[in-house]
């Protein structure tokens, strides 16, 4: 959900359901993250690992994901497909405009007049004999959406 604050003391709060939020639960790269995010030798509890496999995540990234452009298009970053998929819900004023889709794991965005720069993580493929995936800087043209 999504609240919209008036601009002027007497405006109402206008809230809005977020129309693409599906409830999405962690996939195998989210579990493996957590199990082995912990530092210095702690052992996960297999209930806690089980308890955060089967709680949805959150509908947005960590940082900033929220940004709106020059257009006065509301962009928030969501986390829906993360491992080949990232996706924005694009919002004018309180009016869903629609989805758009961007390459890879999403870890922050900024929109710079009509360019949405993406810091990616790169799904792990056979060249990644590190363990560590690749990340990365795409630049997209959104002047000419909606």
């Amino acid at each position: 959900m999504l609240l919209f604050f008036p601009t002027s003391a007497d405006g109402d709060v206008t809230l809005v359901d977020a129309p693409t939020y599906t409830g999405e639960l962690p996939n195998h790269r989210d579990i493996a993250e957590f199990r082995e995010g912990r530092r210095f030798g702690d052992t996960v509890p297999s209930a806690a690992v089980q308890e955060f496999a089967e709680t949805p995540k959150r509908g947005w990234i960590t940082g900033r994901p929220l940004i709106y452009d020059a257009s006065d298009r509301l962009w928030v970053a969501t986390q829906r497909d993360m491992d080949r998929f990232s996706y924005f819900d694009v919002y004018t004023d309180t009016t869903f405009l629609g989805s758009v889709r961007v390459q890879d794991r999403l870890l922050g965005f900024d929109i710079l007049d009509g360019t949405l720069i993406a810091l990616v993580e790169r799904a792990l493929d056979q060249d990644d004999g590190d363990g560590i995936p690749d990340r990365g800087i795409d630049w997209y043209d959104v002047s000419t959406i909606w």
